[in-house]
């Protein structure tokens, strides 16, 4: 009796000592945070990619992953997947510098899976398709550039937001809009219902050269003879232009009033000197109580992070917009100054 209680202790032990053991040893802690929320992502199973070595894992009510790594550099994609979706939910790629122990947070974005179809007016399947995608691009997305031989394409993860697929095949084209989901399988079908007119060929072969040249001196000759109408008829158009061009400039320019209604004159001025990016970035700062990280700036907006960075240091040093620390990461506001407080 002795000897089976011992066993059984032992083994309601055992369990618990693992677990401190592989907490013990593990040198690299991850936390996941949802990019565009902020909030802290767990309760997923979790697919990783380090270097090329794929392993999965399943992270419990706010439990993070913990890694045991050596010290050098990786590559990590991350792919999530909520038990209660139909797809995977969220995925980002960063690096990883281990020395001795690593502790860090790595913001996901939203994802859906993308399938497919190219067919043609029959609604037959069509093999060989040429493909194009015009996604949202918060991340690259290795986009399959032609369809398979059953006439269809797969993506597991694609950003949320609209999607746009083109398709061609010989003299047909096709497109088809659709709105990626986070979590779900969406599903698109490109039907390649336009005709493609092929550029022509330049061939003088049929002609002769006598009569090329002949064509060429009767162009010549007609040209010559209608010059001064041209040129009166350039006049024209060219004033007509410019007149179109007044009429739209103050038709966009009390649109752009329209759109201050509630700025200050002080405000409304300074506005109308910053460029199109520019002007983005601060109605958007207008529409936010607080301060907004540099994510949601760019995943609002849709401007590059190269572009939205160049924009944000130009609006600082107009002193339109001040940014901060938080942590390790940067939030941006409007400027008191601009605000005129």
């Amino acid at each position: 009796m002795l000897k089976r209680g011992l066993l059984i202790i032992f083994l309601l032990i055992l369990p618990a000592v693992l677990a401190q053991n592989e907490f013990e040893s593990a040198n690299v802690v991850l936390t996941f945070v949802d990019a565009v929320s902020k909030e802290p992502i767990d309760e997923v199973y979790v697919n990783t990619d380090l270097n090329g070595e794929t392993a999965n894992y399943f992270l419990e009510k706010d439990q993070t992953l913990k890694l045991k790594l050596s010290s050098g550099e990786y590559r990590l994609k991350i792919l999530i997947d909520n038990p209660d979706s139909r797809s995977y939910d969220y995925y980002g790629e960063t690096f990883l510098t281990v020395e001795r122990g690593l502790v860090k947070i790595i913001y996901l974005y939203p994802i859906g899976s993308l399938d497919g179809f190219v067919k043609d007016k029959l609604d037959t399947v069509i093999a060989d398709a040429d493909l194009k995608f015009d996604c949202n691009t918060i991340f690259s997305v290795n986009f399959p550039k032609v369809s398979d031989k059953f006439g269809s394409f797969s993506l597991d993860y694609v950003p949320v937001g609209n999607c746009k697929v083109y398709g061609s095949y010989k003299d047909s084209l096709g497109v088809e809009e659709v709105e990626i989901k986070q979590g779900e399988k969406n599903f698109v079908e490109v039907k390649l219902d336009t005709i493609l007119i092929p550029p022509k060929s330049k061939d003088y072969s049929f002609f002769g050269l006598g009569f090329l040249l002949f064509g060429l001196f009767v162009l010549l000759v007609i040209g010559g003879l209608a010059y001064y109408f041209i040129q009166k008829t350039r006049l024209v158009q060219r004033k007509e232009r410019q007149e179109e061009k007044l009429v739209k400039g103050l038709k966009e320019e009390i649109k752009e009033v329209k759109n201050l209604e509630d700025l200050t004159k002080r405000e409304k001025d300074i506005f109308k000197t910053l460029r199109d990016n520019e002007k983005k970035i601060v109605e958007f700062l207008l529409e936010q109580k607080e301060p907004v990280y540099f994510s949601k700036i760019h995943y609002k907006t849709g401007l590059s992070k190269g572009s939205l960075f160049r924009n944000l240091r130009t609006l600082e040093r107009k002193n339109i917009v001040e940014t901060m620390k938080e942590g390790k990461v940067r939030k941006v506001r409007l400027s008191d100054w601009f605000l005129g407080r």
